[in-house]
């Protein structure tokens, strides 16, 4: 049922987007802090077995260094539990600002 309820809410257009960005991404960032990062954790490690160049930053020195580091073509993507962890969000902006 959970399946279920899941598909149903999804946005196929936005999800369409996201994928297409993914797949012509040269970098993939993925951040998430706290307990947030063990889904960001199992993003990259399938991400990875499909070969694309994706990075983990949970630690936040290490993540704002990427994201202002963000070359062209580079996706970052944030993970938030709640929704709206603040680091996660600067992060994402920092990424936008700089190319990312």
């Amino acid at each position: 049922m959970a399946i279920e309820e899941t598909v149903s809410s999804l946005d196929f257009k936005a999800l369409e987007r996201v994928v297409t960005a993914l797949d012509a991404a040269q970098r993939i960032l993925l951040f998430g802090i706290g307990a947030s990062h063990f889904v960001a954790q199992d993003l990259h490690h399938n991400l990875l077995c499909v070969g694309r160049n994706a990075f983990l930053l949970t630690d936040a020195h290490g993540a704002g260094s990427a994201a202002l580091l963000s070359p062209a073509h580079t996706v970052a993507m944030g993970f938030s539990l709640s929704g709206i962890t603040a680091d996660t969000v600067q992060f994402l902006e920092l990424a936008r600002q700089n190319g990312g």
